[in-house]
């Protein structure tokens, strides 16, 4: 991976991540993230979606997620209330399997998992913890393969000399 791929992820990790504590400084965003949507930060909601959706396409074993934040961002809350909801659930019912299908990181479905003792405080609250959950497995999972290639990199000098 080059340093552009790095920086793109980097972004797109960051964004992801800032995301939901933007939305907690909108007064007219109700219980949901997806509550956006009647808000000023329809756009931000519908161009972070999609920049997460296609970095999660490029990943093995998190295809299905990025399918169902697209499908979910496709269909608006606005006009396919019953259609978003259940892509929203199926997304993030697929993660779970997704990080479960890494061996090095999977105890990062303990505070993802956790997140629903949340419930009783609002639906908010869960979907704030799994996406911040899910931007620590990324960000870890970026920061394994940086690593990697960055002495990768200092052995091929090593063998050159």
């Amino acid at each position: 991976m080059n340093k552009k791929d790095y920086v793109l992820r980097i972004s797109v990790i960051f964004l992801a991540f800032s995301f939901p504590f933007i939305c907690l400084f909108n007064p007219d965003l109700k219980n949901s993230l997806s509550s956006s949507w009647y808000t000023s930060l329809k756009p931000l909601f519908i161009t972070i979606n999609a920049a997460t959706a296609y970095f999660l396409f490029s990943l093995d074993n998190w295809k299905t997620p990025s399918v169902f934040l697209l499908l979910l961002t496709s269909f608006s809350i606005e006009d396919y209330v019953m259609l978003h909801n259940i892509f929203a659930t199926i997304f993030f019912l697929s993660v779970i399997y997704s990080i479960y299908s890494n061996s090095r990181l999977k105890w990062y479905l303990i505070p993802y998992s956790s997140s629903l003792l949340l419930v009783p405080y609002g639906l908010l609250y869960l979907e704030i913890v799994c996406i911040c959950t899910m931007c620590a497995f990324h960000s870890h999972l970026l920061y394994l393969k940086w690593n990697v290639d960055f002495n990768r990199k200092q052995i091929q000098k090593e063998i050159t000399k």
